[in-house]
């Protein structure tokens, strides 16, 4: 048994030399990364060991240059997702990186997300020849990009991150449904994979053709959006679906504590509200709760947005999501009104 151990123990300590062994290899090629990635595989089977941990540090400093210069790359090149995630490496490697630390502050993480009502099993039946279906929900975003995110299929429940960038909270007002739809896969008869994506509801590319005034900042209060009671206050008055027209135009006039849309008929385009936190860099973009129905004299998919109850509220399904609860505070709250 004493002899077991002991070979043990000596496996244990041989691993730990190696990777270090590996780590002043790498770091004598300049390869700063991967030595790294050994330096700490090296310290998590040796935490006490200060030359490990010395080598660990000195490799982390390096490698979060890198990822500095990466970073400013990344900016240029407008591909803010993954700046932001050498941003991320690069604080996580040294937290106290001057560039990191300036430019951390003017990022924000934002989550879309909201439900939708459908009757996914009549689709099955109309669509049955297709190999794969997925409901979509399609959101035009201020930038102007596309973001796509799939609805789960047994709570309509559906949610996205996006990122912003040197922008004021203003800038998040302009987020926009753009579709609801099935995109579907099918198979033809020569054996090629064909793609298609079936829009019911399309208010396709939309932004504010004019956005005025400025949004209140909120107490520095931190608050559940779950106890905000002006969710569940605001009750419908619409009962009939809304089939989107072709051309939509629309302003937006920020009234402190409010959104108004101006020149749209309806809202079911828009957020129902948006929530900030500013301490935290973070913000919720709530499209709240749709129901999407068929009208069986006019063979048309119309929307409508329902009130929030405890039956139909989205919340709790997504703080079942541990990664999205921090999205689930704020300090401002703001509606999107006619």
């Amino acid at each position: 048994m004493r002899i077991t151990v002991f070979y043990l123990l000596c496996g244990l300590l041989a691993g730990c030399s190696y990777h270090y062994d590996q780590g002043q290899e790498l770091e004598a090629q300049g390869r700063w990364e991967e030595a790294a990635i050994e330096y700490r595989i090296a310290h998590v089977d040796d935490p006490d060991d200060p030359e490990i941990r010395a080598a660990l540090q000195r490799a982390n400093l390096k490698v979060a240059e890198d990822n500095f210069r990466r970073y400013q790359d990344y900016l240029k090149e407008q591909k803010f997702s993954k700046a932001y995630q050498r941003l991320e490496a690069g604080l996580s490697q040294n937290p106290h990186h001057p560039g990191f630390q300036v430019e951390s502050p003017h990022w924000t993480r934002v989550l879309i997300a909201g439900r939708v009502h459908f009757e996914f099993q009549k689709l099955r039946g109309a669509f049955r020849l297709a190999d794969e279906m997925k409901l979509q929900v399609q959101v035009n975003t201020p930038s102007g990009a596309l973001l796509t995110a799939e609805l789960i299929n047994d709570t309509g429940l559906f949610f996205i991150e996006d990122l912003n960038y040197r922008q004021p909270p203003e800038f998040l007002t302009r987020y926009s449904l753009n579709s609801i739809g099935l995109r579907m896969k099918r198979r033809t008869t020569d054996g090629f994979l064909r793609r298609n994506y079936q829009r019911f509801i399309n208010f396709r590319e939309l932004a504010p053709l004019v956005v005025q005034g400025k949004l209140k900042n909120g107490s520095t209060e931190t608050r559940v959006i779950q106890d905000h009671s002006e969710r569940l206050q605001e009750k419908s008055l619409l009962t009939a679906a809304w089939v989107p027209p072709r051309l939509l135009n629309y302003q937006l006039q920020l009234n402190g504590t409010s959104i108004q849309i101006l020149g749209a008929p309806r809202l079911e385009f828009a957020p129902e509200l948006l929530y900030l936190h500013q301490m935290q860099q973070r913000a919720f973009v709530d499209f709240g709760t749709y129901r999407v129905e068929l009208n069986p004299e006019t063979e048309r998919w119309g929307i409508i947005r329902e009130s929030v109850t405890p039956a139909t509220d989205h919340l709790p399904l997504l703080a079942r999501n541990l990664a999205l609860n921090p999205y689930l505070f704020y300090n401002s709250a703001y509606r999107f009104t006619h």
